[in-house]
């Protein structure tokens, strides 16, 4: 909680297949975007390289690299991006298309 009462999350993002059961989910995609969450600090957005190829058009957003994340449970390193107002530039968003 900040000085002003406010409670700053941490929301990071993947996109994937998810498997709901009842009240539970899991999957890959679920341990990635949870695992994303333990690299973020509070109030930041991170994304995982295939949520970023999705929205990297959307206007008013860029992305600022913070290159590839070694997961726990997660056999092949994932590249994350970090969410920020304002529009893309070459400086803060690498222009990956991969």
């Amino acid at each position: 909680m900040t000085k002003r009462g406010e409670y700053l999350a941490h929301l990071d993002l993947h996109a994937g297949d998810v498997i709901r059961e009842e009240n539970n989910v899991y999957g890959g995609a679920v341990n990635i975007a949870s695992r994303i969450s333990g690299l973020s600090a509070p109030g930041e957005v991170l994304v995982s390289d295939t949520v970023r190829s999705l929205a990297r058009t959307s206007a008013g957003v860029r992305f600022e690299d913070r290159g590839d994340q070694a997961l726990k449970g997660v056999g092949e390193p994932v590249h994350v991006w970090a969410v920020r107002e304002g529009e893309r530039s070459p400086s803060t968003d690498s222009g990956r298309t991969d």
